[in-house]
């Protein structure tokens, strides 16, 4: 989900990693392990950090690539500024310890969810995460330009 400069939300990326889970089971040993490296990452960055945006799309670049589609991985990271952009400006919202806490857990469970190869579970967790995305950055009152 994002936020454009002109006011239209793009949600590719949601179709995208959303579409892209039922074939997690392409995932490697080492996704796995970086997808748990960078939700422990996140955590210790805590909210509001550019440590933690770094950390969270790393997160989502290892999903991309963990479906085994290198398209997955290509719009990714094609998108990669204005995904940034979007977590920046979603993340007042998880100022509150409770809400940055369940942002993480929900993180944790997504990657245990590919790890285990459950396509069920890690589809609705990505559809859980991208709805609690776009509440965040709807909360947002004004996007700063840039």
């Amino acid at each position: 989900f994002f936020q454009a400069e002109d006011g239209i939300r793009d949600t590719s990326v949601t179709g995208v990693q959303t579409c892209a889970l039922p074939i997690s089971a392409h995932h490697t040993p080492a996704q796995t392990d970086a997808l748990h490296a960078s939700v422990q990452a996140m955590r210790e960055a805590g909210p509001g950090t550019d440590a933690f945006i770094k950390h969270d799309l790393r997160f989502h670049a290892t999903l991309a690539g963990a479906t085994g589609n290198p398209l997955h991985g290509v719009l990714v990271g094609a998108l990669h500024a204005l995904t940034a952009r979007s977590i920046r400006g979603g993340l007042p919202h998880y100022a509150d310890p409770a809400h940055f806490g369940a942002l993480v857990d929900l993180h944790a469970a997504l990657a245990y969810a590919v790890a285990a190869g459950d396509p069920v579970a890690a589809t609705g967790l990505m559809r859980e995460h991208f709805a609690l995305a776009e509440l965040a950055v709807s909360l947002v009152p004004e996007w700063p330009a840039g």
